[in-house]
């Protein structure tokens, strides 16, 4: 069986630190994957470095065996790396370890510092199909252009058009990019990237995250003109059966985040 590579050699590359780390997590997803990911690998933008790393929470439908045979490295409680674990580890834990396994961590400065290679890391999901080719290297050229970005995502693809002069708008999307200096800020300021106390698959983390960085002084925004297809929660179904909390878990977290910040409101 032939393998896509999950790292592939620019045409031009200015700086290594143009690479993009790309986080994939998945738990049971092989049915999506095999769409997902032949789309990712092909949308990638000739000028930028990319890789690739799967955070997986135990799958048992062959899906580490298929992003094994696609070239991406995974890591999991049933491979030597054991990051994430379902029903008692959280998608807060999972994105941190990611974040970590891109990052190192200086004992002198007692500071999270990016390896060389990467200056962007990205998370994308199992439910997601690029048809846009190049989408994440526009991304990566409007944080370059701004710096004052913090995270940024594209539009889904039946999302209305907007004027030029609202290309970007504030706003929550997924998948997101961010540059590695706006995560070692969160780390310099709060000791954390996203909040482990938000539990299971998703809810408020994000909007914690959000609002930290906005606190910072950074941006987080919507490329407008920059597509995907997003089907929503398809890559959460089998983790929420798994789990059987999530509702649960959805009030803990609302709960945590008002009492953190005071209101249960997203802030963009």
């Amino acid at each position: 069986m032939s393998s896509a590579p999950n790292v592939r050699r620019p045409v031009t590359i200015n700086n290594q630190a143009d690479t993009v780390g790309i986080i994939l997590t998945t738990f049971n997803d092989r049915p999506l994957l095999e769409t997902m990911v032949p789309s990712l690998v092909a949308s990638m933008p000739d000028r930028y470095q990319y890789a690739i790393l799967a955070v997986d929470a135990g799958s048992t439908d062959g899906t580490i065996e298929y992003l094994q045979s696609q070239g991406i490295r995974s890591y999991g409680p049933h491979l030597p790396a054991h990051v994430w674990d379902w029903p008692t580890g959280y998608l807060s834990q999972a994105l941190n370890s990611s974040i970590k396994l891109y990052l190192y961590y200086d004992e002198d400065t007692q500071k999270f510092r990016a390896k060389g290679y990467v200056g962007y890391l990205a998370w994308v999901h199992a439910d997601m199909v690029f048809h846009e080719q190049g989408w994440l290297g526009k991304l990566v050229d409007i944080l370059k252009a701004d710096p004052t970005i913090g995270k940024l995502g594209p539009d889904n693809h039946d999302a209305p058009a907007l004027p030029p002069e609202q290309r970007l708008r504030a706003g929550n999307q997924c998948p997101w990019i961010m540059p590695v200096d706006a995560l070692m800020a969160l780390w310099e300021k709060d000791g954390m990237f996203f909040d482990e106390q938000f539990v299971h698959c998703g809810g408020y983390e994000d909007w914690d995250l959000n609002r930290r960085l906005i606190g910072l002084g950074r941006k987080v925004l919507i490329a407008n003109d920059v597509r995907i297809t997003h089907q929503g929660m398809g890559s959460r179904t089998q983790e929420h059966a798994e789990t059987r909390g999530y509702h649960d878990a959805g009030r803990i977290n609302a709960g945590l985040y008002q009492n953190k910040w005071g209101d249960g409101k997203p802030p963009c």
